[in-house]
Parts: C-alpha cells; structure tokens; sequence
C-alpha cells in the first residue's frame, strides 16, 4: 500500500516540478486483568439484526496486527515491580496507564496511574528530586489527576518555583523546560501571569545564540516554535510573539536544500544550525529528533495561525517527499523507539495525516506502525535497546504509539515529546 502511496507522491510532486524544491534523484496483576477485556474492548459489538446474536466487528489488518503488539508491551509493562524503583523514574508509567485508562475506560489502568502519582506527591516532595526536562511531565500528570489526589497548594507552588527561579531559567535550555511545564498548567491563572513574565525576557527570545543548534522536535527550533504557537492559539501573546515565530521559520527555510537521492541527499533540511554564521549540518536521518517532518509539522501549524498559503504548499511539497524513503539507509532507522525510531516516524506521519488529510501520509503511518512492531520483537525477546519506562528510548513510548492506534480519541501524550 505504501508503494501505491509513493506513485501518488512522485505525481503530486510532478506537478510542482517548476519549485526547484526537490531533485527526484501492585501493579504485578494489572496484566491479568487487563487481558481479559482486551478482545471486546477492540472488537466492538454491530447492531444485531433480529433474530440474530451479535457478532465482533473485525478490526482492519494494520489494527489488529497493532493490538496483539500492544498486548505485548501492556504485558511487560504492567508486570513490572514499580515499587522498587524511585518515583521521579515512573513519571512515564504513570503517563501510559493513564493514556491506558481514556483509550479503554478500565479502572484498573487509573489505579495504576493514581498509585504512580501518589508515589511521587508522598515519596518526592521536593522539586530537586525531578529532572528539569521531567517537570512538563509532572505537570501533565498534575492535570490529569490531581483531582483524585490531594495535593497542597505548597507542593504546586515549590515545582513553579524550581522552573521559575532566576538560576534555573538563565540559560535557553532551562527557559524551554520552564515554557513546557508552565503550557502544561493551562488553564491557570498563575501559569498564565508566569508565561507573560518569561515570553517578556528578550534575552531568550534571540536568533544570534553562537554554535550549532538542533533544527527538530524534543528541543530543537521547531519544538520551541511549535510551542509558542500553541500558547498563540490559547491566548497567550506578548508584543512582537507572532512575528518573532514567522522570522523563526523563515529561517530555517532559507537554509533549505534541493535532494539528491542518488548522491544520498536524501534531507531538504538541516539536522543543526548556527543561527549566528548560517552554518549547517545534514544527515539521513528522518525521525522525531531529527529530518524533514519536524519542519512540516511546523509549517502546517504555522499555515494555521499566520494564513499564509505557501508554507503550507511547501509543508505538503517536503512532506509527501519524504514517503519516497522507506529504507535504513534513507532515514537511519534501526530500532523501534520513539526518539529517533519507527515508532516516533508513525507518530509523525499520523500527524501530517490530521492537519492536512492527505491519504499518502495515512499510508506512510500504517507502514511505520508496521516497523514499529517488526523492529520491536527482537528488542524484547533481548531486553535490550528498549529500557521499559523511557517514555522516549523505551517500552512505554511503543506502548503509547500501539495504543494510539486502537482508538479515535486524542490521548495528548504527544506533547510532553516536543
């Protein structure tokens, strides 16, 4: 299905040839009970004809070879001896039986998010126990479950203050993390007048920071756009933020390349960039982290917010480009991770499919969520390569991305990502 896809893309692409764009060259019985809800959770009853019992409706084949892989991973996942590890490093189990319990409405998958959290609100009172990377995800959990765990007002404001402290937001990375945790607090006023107050800090708001800088997602330049753009989209906007995000992506599009494929130039955009000299590093590599669907992903959103037309005939141009690369050698992906593997490539394509509708990106997601599963079974049959509650290099991830593919709801766990 993917190679009927790819002659859609070379016709599409055909069509622009004029662009110059690109060159065609307690936890341990959690699993008991869960399995025995799986079949009807994912097999949804039709309307039974008169005289007539009713039957499973069959899930589509990519579906369902997608669910026997989650049960895997649900399986390793919730045997796993929680209570033994720190509170800080549940953070990601906490995020997949959550995620668990809104795709499948079964109680136990609350439980076991509920007891990760109270974990880390009993165990880990104090800020200085959690990553600054890890304080979005807190946040997220905050949001998700505060509501079944009583929380002091103390224990909130202490996590504000370990993002917000003068010494923790005074280099660029620091400032990022204290943005992520704070959009995941919204809607708070609180949040909101912190927002404000560091989006009002011009030092961190500068294009001329010397030395090479990630281009993609989980940090990079497109992560932190895509950031603001959201926090444009709910309201939060200080003087010169919308143009400060169309400088931004007109910059990273003057570092565009045309592809070579035959001379492996396989990237039209850099991995990395100094903004200060405009210098740039390319790779192969088309994943989470790294490669051209980052960027896409932001010119789409980018279209929303701004109404400029050609950043989205651009995004679709990169974009179904893209599908044309299905090898390891196209795209550097040797493992079933999210990070900078298959499972974060599905994820991305899923994207592309929702903002713009194209069906090629339907096509590239069904077959990376193939990879994903093909490249995971050594990885567990080893146990190596696939740390169990990483959400990025590990098992939760893939459980994530498999379960997103069982149902229709949004889960949001995506975003604790960029």
């Amino acid at each position: 299905m993917l190679r009927q896809a790819q002659h859609h893309v070379l016709f599409f692409i055909s069509l622009y040839s004029g662009t110059s764009l690109l060159s065609i060259t307690g936890f341990k019985q959690l699993h008991i009970l869960c399995s025995v809800n799986r079949m009807a959770v994912f097999n949804t009853p039709r309307q039974s004809e008169p005289g007539y019992p009713s039957k499973p409706v069959p899930l589509p084949a990519w579906q369902d070879n997608a669910r026997h892989a989650w049960q895997q991973v649900d399986t390793l996942l919730a045997s796993t001896e929680l209570e033994v590890y720190p509170p800080a490093s549940l953070l990601g189990y906490g995020v997949y039986f959550y995620s668990a319990y809104t795709a499948l409405g079964q109680e136990q998958y609350l439980a076991a998010a509920q007891r990760v959290y109270r974990s880390l609100v009993e165990y880990s009172p104090a800020p200085t126990a959690i990553k600054a990377d890890q304080l979005s995800v807190v946040a997220w959990l905050q949001s998700k479950l505060s509501s079944t765990q009583t929380v002091s007002s103390q224990w909130t404001q202490q996590f504000d203050g370990s993002a917000l402290f003068p010494e923790n937001v005074s280099s660029h990375s620091r400032f990022w993390e204290a943005v992520r945790y704070l959009s995941q607090r919204l809607p708070n006023y609180q949040a909101e007048v912190y927002l404000h107050w560091l989006l009002n800090q011009p030092r961190f708001l500068e294009y001329t920071t010397a030395g090479l800088r990630p281009l993609g997602l989980a940090g990079g330049r497109a992560s932190e756009l895509l950031l603001l753009l959201r926090l444009c989209r709910q309201g939060i906007e200080v003087p010169g933020l919308r143009q400060y995000i169309r400088a931004g992506i007109q910059r990273i599009l003057a570092v565009r390349r045309t592809v070579d494929f035959l001379a492996g130039e396989y990237s039209i955009f850099p991995d990395q960039l100094d903004e200060a000299t405009g210098e740039t590093t390319f790779s192969t590599e088309l994943s989470w982290r790294y490669g051209d669907l980052t960027q896409v992903w932001l010119l789409y959103e980018a279209h929303e917010l701004l109404q400029d037309a050609e950043l989205a005939k651009i995004a679709e141009l990169v974009g179904l480009n893209t599908l044309l690369r299905t090898t390891s050698q196209a795209t550097n992906i040797t493992s079933s991770q999210f990070d900078r593997g298959a499972a974060g490539l599905a994820t991305l394509y899923r994207k592309m499919y929702q903002l713009s509708g194209h069906p090629a990106y339907q096509q590239g997601y069904h077959f990376w969520l193939n990879q994903t599963q093909q490249l995971m079974q050594p990885q567990l049959l080893t146990g190596s390569g696939l740390p169990a509650g990483d959400l990025r290099h590990g098992a939760v991830g893939v459980g994530l991305v498999l379960l997103s593919a069982l149902t229709e709801q949004e889960l949001g766990w995506e975003e604790l990502m960029l």
